[in-house]
């Protein structure tokens, strides 16, 4: 169906997806390379014609090794009954499970975890905060700690959940910016 060069291209890029700052992070496996996807959608009421707000799916479709493909996993959790139904939070630690057993069962090698050496020093520039407009700029990736001024500002009521760097926001990219409003941001 596609060439051989763009099915290679298309895997890492899924490849990427299981890099630290990927959202198929959770299923990743040390020293086992492999090319994800993870998905959420809302579920579909054929009664009613419409999405249901509260139901979703979560999936996470693995493959491995992605050098050589030679597994397919794929997770899908039906109407997963906790508040972050994504497949990222869902699926994925499924999958992981499901392929650590696979790798004993089946005698899959797994590589031991690459080691990077640096002797040198490394100098960072210090992040800007973020500020917020008139709209909700995307904030995934974001540092908690650039975050940090928004607690000050006295027009909007700001809640913080997690350590880390933002992997999910509400209310959501685009969204103009009202007084008395409530951000949730949730960081991992």
């Amino acid at each position: 169906v596609v060439s051989a060069e763009i099915a290679d291209g298309i895997l890492q890029r899924m490849e990427s997806a299981t890099s630290a700052e990927g959202t198929a992070r959770l299923g990743r496996i040390e020293g086992l390379r492999i090319s994800a996807k993870t998905g959420t959608s809302q579920k579909f009421d054929l009664e009613k014609g419409e999405y249901l707000e509260d139901r979703h799916v979560a999936s996470f479709l693995g493959i491995f090794p992605t050098d050589d493909p030679q597994y397919i996993v794929y997770v899908v959790i039906d109407s997963p009954q906790v508040q972050l139904d994504y497949g990222s939070r869902v699926a994925a630690p499924v999958f992981k499970e499901a392929v650590e057993k696979l790798i004993t069962l089946l005698d899959i090698p797994v590589g031991a975890p690459e080691i990077v050496e640096h002797s040198g020093r490394v100098i960072l520039p210090k992040p800007e905060d973020v500020a917020i407009g008139r709209t909700m700029p995307d904030l995934t990736g974001v540092a908690k700690r650039q975050l940090l001024p928004l607690l000050a500002r006295k027009d909007l009521a700001v809640i913080f959940t997690g350590e880390g760097y933002v992997v999910s926001q509400s209310p959501a990219e685009g969204t103009v910016i009202e007084s008395g409003m409530t951000l949730i941001l949730e960081f991992e």
